[in-house]
């Protein structure tokens, strides 16, 4: 998720639960475990921002967001990308 925000720098909101949920099928148990750790990054994937992995939490945080395009332009992240020529790469030539 981190690989994401910095790829696209662009902030990235992962959530995860917390706790235990116990599924019954055909009389078995099967437990599935959550570890939280939600997380914000900023546009760099660098963590502001990180929930725990015992409690319920609610986390925030506030982007510059011209600051975020003006980054995004400087680095030319969306300028070389041309979707007009993604067909080509399906094609069996």
């Amino acid at each position: 998720m981190q690989g994401h925000a910095a790829a696209n720098l662009m902030p990235v909101i992962a959530s995860n639960r917390i706790g235990s949920e116990t599924i019954t099928q055909k009389g078995t148990d099967s437990i599935m475990s959550f570890y939280g750790s939600s997380f914000i990054t900023d546009g760099r994937g660098e963590i502001i921002k990180e929930a725990s992995a015992d409690k319920p939490e609610i986390i925030s945080a506030s982007f510059d967001l011209d600051k975020l395009a003006r980054d995004r332009q400087q680095w030319g992240v969306f300028r070389d990308r041309r979707p007009s020529m993604y067909g080509t790469l399906l094609t069996h030539g």
